[in-house]
């Protein structure tokens, strides 16, 4: 070994890293092994509860009536985003919103 790395600061370094190394508590072959199937249990939780939160707004509807009220959906966002090009509050989105619904059903019954 080098005389360099033989000084002081070396030494210390070494030392303070090797003691670290010595003392981290390193979890043992079972609890990794309950890690990962906690992990695993709660990976597979999240995507079946979002499996069914996207799968529950579809039971009963026919693909052809999902694009049709996607696209309108489209369409009223674009028209608040027309009408509101710099933005606003959730509450005057709502209202708005309400309007518009109110106006195409009134358009639908006449």
């Amino acid at each position: 070994m080098s005389r360099f790395l033989r000084s002081r600061p070396f030494v210390a370094i070494n030392a303070f890293d090797s003691n670290l190394r010595r003392h981290t508590a390193q979890p043992n072959a079972l609890a990794r092994r309950t890690m990962a199937i906690i992990a695993g249990i709660l990976l597979y939780g999240l995507f079946a509860f979002l499996l069914l939160a996207l799968w529950r707004p579809m039971l009963g509807e026919t693909s052809a009536r999902l694009i049709e009220r996607s696209e309108v959906e489209h369409h009223l966002v674009l028209a608040v985003i027309a009408e509101h090009p710099r933005g606003g509050t959730w509450e005057q989105f709502s209202e708005w919103l309400r309007q518009q619904r109110a106006r195409s059903s009134d358009a639908r019954s006449a």
